[in-house]
Order: C-alpha cells, then sequence, then structure tokens
C-alpha cells in the first residue's frame, strides 16, 4: 500500500523537477497494479 504522504511527496516532486503545469498532458504507460502508475493516475 502507498501511503498518502508518500503519494504527494512523489507528485511535488515530479511536478517541481519536470515543470509540469495545468496545460500539460500525460499518457499512462505503467499498469496500475504497479506503484510507478501512481504519479501518471494523480499527476498533478
Amino acid at each position: 500500500m502507498v501511503e498518502h504522504r508518500s503519494l504527494v511527496n512523489l507528485c511535488e516532486w515530479h511536478r517541481n523537477e519536470f515543470k509540469i503545469t495545468a496545460s500539460d498532458r500525460s499518457t499512462q504507460y505503467a499498469p496500475s497494479v504497479f506503484d510507478a502508475s501512481v504519479w501518471e493516475l494523480f499527476l498533478i
């Protein structure tokens, strides 16, 4: 199970590292059963 704070940290890191904005779009590449899919699903 991925904890909420871990998800928030991951999303914030990706947003800052890749300069993601509300106008950006992404595809889901990783299957949803893997933790790598979490940031794809909740890309903020």
